[in-house]
């Protein structure tokens, strides 16, 4: 007997799924053709950036907001003008336009979502904790680059995190 699945990627595909497998598996035990059901999930929680990756992270945006100054012909951005929130929400921006471009989008990227009583639109940005593995190590190389670009003397604790990160990449 062929085997078929359905994935369920949001919230709104659970019970039409469920229905599908209801109306099937009926039919089957119906007939007296019931196949073994393997229910599964993927738990993609072991490939989410580990608590050092995230050190690295947050000790790479606290530079790059208190010393960054990233130039342009017609514009001076001052990275110190943006409380830390702010500036992080900027660089996870840029760095998601960035992997956009080179046709690596994040898994979680930003959202907008419409107000439903003002017609605002309100952007959900990516969320760096739900970063994988693969894109924090993506993200910290970028925020190097990009803290380099805009002048950051590195502080000890990013410097030593970055030289932990990149030996233990190496390995």
């Amino acid at each position: 007997m062929p085997s078929a699945s359905k994935d369920i990627l949001e919230f709104t595909h659970i019970d039409p799924c469920l229905r599908w497998v209801d109306k099937n598996a009926t039919r089957l035990l119906h007939d007296g053709k019931m196949p073994k059901v393997t229910i599964s999930y993927d738990d993609e929680t072991e490939d989410l950036r580990s608590p050092e990756q995230s050190s690295k992270v947050h000790a790479m945006i606290a530079d790059i907001v208190k010393q960054a100054v990233f130039k342009t012909p017609a514009l001076t951005v001052k990275m110190s003008d943006h409380e830390y929130d702010e500036g992080k929400a900027l660089l996870v921006r840029w760095f998601e336009r960035e992997m956009e471009s080179l046709g690596e989008p994040l898994r979680h990227g930003s959202k907008v979502v419409i107000d439903p009583f003002t017609g605002e639109q309100i952007t959900i940005r990516a969320s760096t904790t739900k970063f994988l593995k693969k894109e924090t190590v993506s993200f910290v190389d970028w925020l190097y680059a990009t803290g380099n670009d805009g002048g950051v003397k590195w502080s000890e604790p990013a410097l030593q995190c970055y030289a932990d990160y990149r030996q233990a990449q190496d390995q």
